[in-house]
């Protein structure tokens, strides 16, 4: 000390002083961390939401902490959020709080308003452990200033089970909507909405439809993505999340959009592909391999589930083939610069094979050029092709004169021409035929020898007695 009051005291009264206000120090350290009343509801708790409600659980908590002297305390409640992973705001927060070292307990209602995932809810609760935070679950009894409890670890793994269980309920209910063919689509697609009659039937949003027509009539005149963007972004057309908001519908309601205006190159190629615009309910076109996991995984067309004339068509049949045809040729943003050029998807280098893709060299001049897709690779990997490029014009000019030669020679000798086209096409049918065969041997020959396994194991099974061992296990 280096006050006036410091220099009058003897060296054991300052000694105890000093002694005295450490103690004072670590009190209030100590006094100023708090006890964490964690709270969680979400929809798997089905028939006990009234039970596990918010103000249920703060009511319980709040009495416990006052009458074991738990206080201060701060309520952290998620309402809305599953138990089955800890990526939840107010969970969040308090393990921020933890880890700043303001918080000494957690307190919750059941182990299950903590979390329902065994392996996450042991993990943190061994974190609290070894950094001294006590952890109370009131119900289950559940005190580790009181030692551990042996059977916790099972009241974990039921909660799990109960997860496990809800989530195949839902996966059931979810497949037989499905399979009835009502739309499994949270919110129809841009230029439908809800019937409010029946929230399983979709009816037309006029102006929204007459967007998607745009949109369809613009790729069809020969626009890329790139330019259908600007088009509609010129036109002050609201991008679907913005007019969904104006409407007072969908996911995006709460969303300050910066640019309501603004059109994604991924918003427009979704719309160019979806069969509903057909009038179709299609299903089935993502799924999640467990019910553990965040994002759903797109599935081949070949499982997809597709109910037909289930709603008012905006898109022909004729308009939406016609710009699949287009769109399967290009694989990526036409020209980068959103025109797409007649030969696009149609061009190979003779080299290696690979697919001719259309750059723009926007230099002033605006020259279109094709490049080898080999060219491109990145340095780690192998180059397969040179860097050779050919003007775009060069090339039509080619194509012009092969057709002005092969006109020449069919106007000239039919007869040769039209036996020349048959033998072509013979000899590719040829090819393909045998192709197919070779294809078709070698899988009868590996059909046959699965079932050869399936007899081995069969008889592995029955003949050695372990069928009957299994069954007694």
């Amino acid at each position: 000390m280096t006050s006036a009051y410091s220099e009058a005291l003897t060296p054991q009264q300052d000694q105890s002083a000093a002694d005295a206000t450490g103690c004072r120090k670590v009190k209030t350290m100590k006094e100023s961390k708090i006890t964490a009343l964690y709270e969680r509801l979400s929809r798997e708790d089905g028939d006990n939401q009234e039970s596990n409600s918010i103000a249920t659980q703060k009511q319980i908590l709040e009495k416990y902490a006052e009458q074991n002297g738990l206080t201060p305390f701060r309520h952290f409640s998620d309402d809305g959020f599953s138990g089955k992973d800890f990526q939840r705001p107010a969970f969040q927060e308090m393990l921020s709080e933890i880890e700043k070292g303001n918080i000494s307990v957690v307190c919750v209602k059941n182990l299950d308003r903590f979390g329902r995932s065994y392996l996450e809810s042991g993990l943190y609760r061994e974190m609290f452990r070894k950094i001294g935070v006590r952890f109370v679950a009131v119900n289950d009894a559940i005190d580790t200033e009181q030692g551990e409890d042996d059977f916790t670890p099972f009241r974990e793994v039921i909660n799990e089970f109960y997860l496990r269980e809800y989530s195949k309920k839902v996966k059931a209910a979810y497949q037989s909507r499905g399979m009835a063919g009502k739309p499994t689509a949270s919110i129809p697609p841009y230029g439908y909405l809800k019937s409010p009659e029946d929230k399983h039937k979709w009816i037309k949003d006029p102006e929204a439809a007459e967007v998607v027509k745009r949109i369809f009539q613009l790729c069809m005149d020969g626009n890329g993505i790139y330019q259908i963007c600007c088009t509609l972004e010129d036109e002050k057309v609201l991008c679907p999340g913005a007019y969904l908001k104006e409407k007072g519908v969908g996911l995006h309601k709460s969303y300050a959009f910066p640019n309501p205006y603004k059109w994604h190159s991924s918003t427009i190629c979704a719309i160019l592909k979806k069969r509903e615009y057909l009038g179709h309910t299609v299903n089935f076109k993502s799924k999640k391999d467990s019910y553990k996991d965040k994002k759903n995984k797109y599935v081949p067309e070949s499982e997809w589930v597709i109910f037909e004339n289930t709603h008012e068509a905006i898109i022909d049949t004729v308009t939406f083939e016609n710009v699949q045809r287009l769109r399967s040729n290009v694989k990526r943003r036409p020209d980068g610069w959103g025109f797409v050029h007649p030969l696009t998807g149609l061009v190979w280098c003779a080299d290696c094979g690979a697919k001719l893709y259309v750059h723009r060299i926007y230099n002033g001049k605006d020259l279109p050029m094709y490049v080898c897709g080999n060219s491109t690779k990145t340095a780690k990997e192998d180059w397969k092709c040179s860097g050779h490029r050919i003007a775009a014009e060069k090339l039509m000019e080619l194509v012009a004169e092969v057709l002005r030669e092969v006109t020449k020679y069919a106007r000239e000798d039919k007869a040769a021409f039209t036996k020349s086209v048959q033998e072509r096409l013979s000899s590719k049918q040829t090819e393909e035929v045998q192709a197919q065969k070779k294809q078709l041997s070698k899988l009868t020959k590996r059909a046959a020898e699965i079932e050869t396994l399936y007899k081995k194991i069969y008889e592995d099974i029955c003949c050695k007695g372990r069928l009957s061992n299994l069954l007694i296990q």
